[in-house]
């Protein structure tokens, strides 16, 4: 996609720290990155030309990064201007950007785009279908954010192509591990609970955020293993994403389907504006 400016001109991306139109790019055919997927990326909401959680996405980028010996080329404080000019030179203040760190034929690229996105505030409650297929929970694709997003792709179209939003897989235990895009909640009895890293999952930064907000909150909490039979007889259920935010869940399929009565409860939407306040206090570490 193409960002439009108001002069008409093409949007522009970062390119290992240089500001190049986004169809200028070429990658090499050969390269890791193109040829396997070799990768890492970070989804990022922004609002106000300000990053949403930024450190905390390049915290998980690095530690990626290091555990399969590629290198973040720039500091924290690099990457603060690349993003800042990237939001004045394409003339937008709200949306979504992405880094990718990837292999090219030379060296490990680092690349800063704008994406499409979406109104978190605009957005219904979600319907949930249970997939098919199995995820390792050792596996690292599973557990960090890589290039190699097909698998989830494919099931977040299937379940779309059966009239739901998502899909949510489970491990080779047999317990819920996360959705193709977000984290997975759900409440039960007034226990708030949400598969354990250990499960084989991608632990998402608004995860982060709303296990401390419900820990501040005094609401009991519990990471561990669930089964989908427990999701469907949960009270209630969301998800969450760094480009959504917290989102209900209207209805989960697994064995059999359960719509939920309960959508927005009162410590639902609680959690979601101690979310949209831990937001807001963090666009500040933009100005420093």
């Amino acid at each position: 996609m193409h960002w439009e400016r108001e002069n008409g001109m093409r949007d522009k991306i970062v390119l290992n720290g240089e500001l190049v139109e986004s169809d200028k790019v070429v990658l090499g055919v050969r390269s890791e990155g193109f040829s396997y997927g070799f990768g890492l990326f970070e989804t990022i909401k922004f609002q106000d030309r300000k990053p949403c959680f930024l450190n905390e996405h390049l915290d998980r980028l690095k530690r990626s990064a290091d555990a399969i010996s590629m290198k973040l080329p720039f500091s924290g404080d690099e990457i603060f201007r690349q993003i800042k000019t990237l939001f004045e030179v394409n003339g937008v203040r709200n949306g979504i950007f992405k880094i990718v760190l990837t292999r090219t034929d030379r060296q490990d690229s680092c690349v800063l785009f704008l994406r499409d996105s979406t109104d978190p505030s605009s957005q219904r409650a979600i319907r949930l279908r249970l997939s098919s297929v199995i995820k390792s929970s050792q596996a690292f694709t599973t557990n960090n954010k890589t290039l190699n997003y097909m698998e989830n792709l494919i099931e977040k179209r299937r379940a779309e192509e059966h009239g739901f939003d998502e899909c949510l897989f489970i491990n080779e235990a047999g317990y819920v591990t996360e959705c193709a895009t977000a984290n997975i909640f759900v409440v039960k009895d007034g226990l708030l609970k949400t598969p354990s890293d250990e499960c084989g999952l991608l632990s998402g930064v608004v995860r982060g955020q709303i296990l401390s907000i419900a820990r501040e909150q005094g609401l009991r909490v519990e990471e561990g293993n669930i089964l989908p039979e427990e999701c469907v007889r949960a009270d209630e259920a969301f998800v969450t994403s760094s480009g959504s935010g917290l989102v209900s869940v209207s209805e989960i399929q697994a064995d059999y389907s359960k719509t939920f009565a309960t959508i927005g409860s009162k410590l639902v939407v609680s959690l979601a504006e101690k979310l949209r306040f831990a937001e807001i206090a963090s666009l500040n570490v933009f100005e420093k």
